[in-house]
């Protein structure tokens, strides 16, 4: 099982599709949301309808994303994408860890 988390349009990511969010944000910029939305629509191991990945929804999801951690980035002078991918990886193994009946 996949953890997921609830999008402002009431659908879910998973750990990986933030991630994912996370590294084209990374390569392409916060300004470029269609090359994101395209790599998000043409990654292979991703199985959602396209329109869930359009520009406005993955820049909201980022915006969503990197809101926690942009005070953290400034005040210490690191990468806001490092931050991000640390508390959504943080997230994903406190999940795995307090699953009941989890087997590697």
């Amino acid at each position: 099982m996949v953890q997921t988390s609830t999008s402002s349009e009431g659908d879910t990511w998973t750990a990986f599709e933030k991630l994912l969010l996370a590294q084209a944000v990374y390569k392409y910029g916060d300004d470029n949301w269609l090359a994101v939305s395209r790599i998000m629509k043409q990654h292979p191991m991703i199985e959602r309808q396209a329109e869930f990945f359009s520009p406005k929804i993955c820049s909201n999801k980022y915006r969503v994303l990197i809101e926690p951690y942009e005070l953290e980035a400034e005040a210490e002078k690191k990468s806001l994408v490092v931050l991000v991918s640390r508390g959504i990886t943080t997230e994903e193994c406190k999940f795995k860890l307090e699953w009941p009946n989890l087997k590697e």
